[in-house]
């Protein structure tokens, strides 16, 4: 398409409303394409957000509220007297039980995945069936084979579209628990290795004053010079909320991200300096004190988390700690943005941990948290390099 047909591109809204396993097609009553089903939406007005599209044109097609969540995808269509440019979105229902006023429209069904296909749909929403049918042939294929590594790129291309949405989302999710423990590790293994460095040099005398050398309070963080301070690879920062935190507490830290995105928006709203980069492309050795991974290493193929262990082992300096975060369970899946999850429980984990040498448990717990409205389960697993 040339620049000048691309900008008679009109764009518009879909709002693809998920109830009980179920989306939501509405029949179109009247115009050009009377009698095809579409995910309901409209026309994007002048200096109108795509989120505040769908909940006018919600609100005026069916007199139902609505919050605008996920970016899904776009499709571009070439109709006779016009081309448009949709934009779907995943949406939720104020109300689940809420009655729908058919005000445009014939007709509305709640359809299985498996029954999408089964109706007529506008030519530019197919896309989006398509993407939809995608994502759920993704999970059951999940039961049967190994995980396809274009579907994991996909679930890195989903944080690149939605990585504001995301980023304001979680900013705010409180970790100061954790955080400040795994502070307190990073402070333990410090003193162990200062101690031992003290009884090669000088033998066994002075201890004492090296444990009162070194504050209890985790915010005042042992250094090792006044131009040397402890390091911390934050690896999948996000918004750079624990990069902040740690930078607080006086910590020289390394924030990455293996979203382009997310790398640029957080580096503009925080002032953090974030590398793109993968936990499986680093290649540092023995140069961090401790490494954060969390909610970074869940989207990574369970056959590639053994290796992925031993690159962050190498990066570690002696008596090093690593925390991770993983969601709590036993499968590999698609969530229903299309996002991949490697799922692990205690016992599953050290079944990984066993192929690993010097990397052993501190501490494995687990722990829930309210995100997105919802209460979500959590395995949290400090280790020392030993």
């Amino acid at each position: 398409m040339t620049n000048e047909e691309s900008l008679k591109l009109t764009t518009v809204t879909a709002a693809v409303i998920a109830k009980k396993g179920k989306f939501l097609a509405a029949c179109r009553a009247k115009g050009h394409l009377a009698g095809y089903f579409e995910f309901p939406g409209g026309k994007l007005e002048d200096e109108e957000t795509p989120q505040k599209c769908l909940q006018r044109e919600l609100q005026e097609e069916f007199e139902v509220n609505c919050l605008v969540k996920d970016f899904i995808c776009e499709s571009i269509y070439h109709y006779d007297e016009k081309s448009i440019r949709l934009l779907a979105y995943y949406v939720e229902l104020e109300d689940e039980n809420c009655h729908f006023e058919l005000n445009n429209h014939c007709e509305i069904r709640w359809l299985e995945v498996s029954e999408l296909k089964s109706v007529k749909w506008a030519p530019a929403d197919i896309p989006v069936v398509e993407k939809l049918v995608k994502q759920n042939s993704n999970n059951q294929s999940l039961n049967k084979q190994n995980v396809n590594k274009q579907n994991i790129e996909d679930t890195n291309s989903w944080y690149d579209l939605n990585s504001e949405t995301y980023i304001k989302e979680t900013c705010n999710f409180d970790m100061k628990e954790i955080a400040d423990k795994f502070i307190a590790y990073i402070r333990e293994s410090t003193l162990n290795n200062r101690l031992a460095q003290k009884n090669n040099s000088h033998g066994h005398k002075n201890n004492n004053n090296l444990h009162k050398s070194i504050d209890n309070d985790t915010d005042k963080v042992p250094t090792n010079s006044a131009d040397d301070k402890l390091k911390i690879l934050d690896v999948g920062c996000g918004s750079g909320r624990d990069s902040l935190y740690f930078i607080e507490r006086g910590f020289t830290v390394i924030s990455t991200d293996s979203s382009k995105a997310i790398c640029k928006d957080t580096s503009k709203q925080t002032g953090l300096k974030v590398i793109h980069q993968k936990a499986q492309n680093i290649r540092a050795k023995e140069t961090y004190d401790g490494i954060w991974c969390c909610a970074s290493l869940l989207h990574i193929g369970k056959d590639e988390i053994p290796n992925t262990l031993l690159i962050l082992t190498d990066a570690l300096t002696d008596n090093g700690v690593l925390y991770i975060s993983f969601k709590y369970g036993t499968k590999e899946r698609f969530d229903n943005k299309g996002r991949f999850f490697n799922d692990y429980t205690e016992n599953l984990f050290k079944d990984e941990l066993a192929k690993v040498d010097k990397l052993e448990i501190i501490d494995i717990s687990k722990t829930s948290g309210e995100l997105r409205g919802k209460q979500q389960k959590w395995l949290n697993i400090f280790c020392r390099k030993v």
